[in-house]
């Protein structure tokens, strides 16, 4: 069987009983994904987490108190961000997206 690679959800219609269905990426497929009946969760970091924590990362880089060196940034509500291998910031646990609370965002 050949599967579309712009249907992210045609590997669950034909696989009836796979217990983990992965997605092409990004975050049109996923919310999608999370309205599927098959589906019962996409994991995902929340987009206003996200884009919260780049601004206050690329301010910290603006100000020169983010460097190569640095293993911490400040993130306002959401902490003390850790930076690994000088360039990577861990964001914390991912959300999880269901069908009932998929509509309590504005995508």
């Amino acid at each position: 069987m050949i599967l579309d690679a712009n249907d992210p959800l045609q590997a669950s219609t034909h696989i009836a009983h796979c217990v983990v269905t992965l997605s092409q990426g990004g975050l049109v497929a996923s919310m999608a994904a999370a309205k599927h009946p098959q589906v019962k969760r996409v994991v995902l970091w929340n987009p206003v987490d996200l884009g919260y924590a780049a601004v206050y990362v690329m301010r910290a880089v603006v100000d020169g108190t983010l460097t190569a060196e640095s293993t911490s940034v400040e993130a306002g509500r959401l902490g003390t961000l850790s930076v690994i291998n000088g360039s990577e910031i861990l964001l914390g646990p991912a959300f999880v997206y269901t069908a009932e609370n998929i509509n309590d965002f504005d995508f």
